[in-house]
């Protein structure tokens, strides 16, 4: 069972679940391509023991950092429910947040071209008191926000709280 779903408060329900992207395991195939061109491209004759090394070494890059990403994205959640943002990252080293939705002050989405073609990004959580958490490589960051703002809006419908109001320029 997940952190999210072990962690609810009764009646609590979740709206909107997330995780790391899956492009982080590209970096681990970068070093694979890399193995495999030394390996066919770097034939000259009295090089050959260096070759042999340099694609060895290649190849535990590949696996060592496609097992650290693998542990990443698998022990990851990230939710909204309809009374808090549920984030918990990490397997020996675990981070955990957990802020209820009147105490969001603002989400911020950061996208680089890539991210926004692959719908990766950063995403920031700003609440009460100035705290802001960064999270890097968020798949489809834009629809946590979105889940996220429309659970604060129900939330303040809710307790009567009267809309922010928007300044026109």
């Amino acid at each position: 069972m997940s952190y999210v779903d072990t962690h609810l408060l009764p009646q609590e329900r979740v709206v909107y679940r997330t995780r790391i992207t899956a492009w982080i395991y590209a970096q681990s195939f970068l070093y694979l391509i890399a193995a495999l061109v030394v390996s066919v491209f770097y034939n000259e004759n009295n090089i050959n023991e260096r070759r042999g090394i340099i694609v060895i070494i290649l190849l535990a890059l590949f696996i060592i950092s496609l097992i650290g990403f693998y542990i990443k994205r698998a022990t990851s959640e990230f939710a909204v429910t309809d009374k808090r943002i549920i984030i918990k990252t990490g397997f020996i080293r675990r981070k955990s947040i957990e802020i209820f939705l009147r105490q969001v002050e603002g989400l911020y989405v950061d996208q680089g071209i890539l991210g926004r073609i692959l719908r990766y990004g950063t995403l920031s959580i700003i609440g009460t008191g100035g705290t802001k958490e960064p999270f890097p490589y968020i798949d489809d960051p834009m629809g946590f926000r979105y889940a996220a703002q429309n659970q604060v809006a129900l939330a303040q419908d809710a307790a009567g709280e009267p809309p922010a109001r928007v300044h026109a320029p």
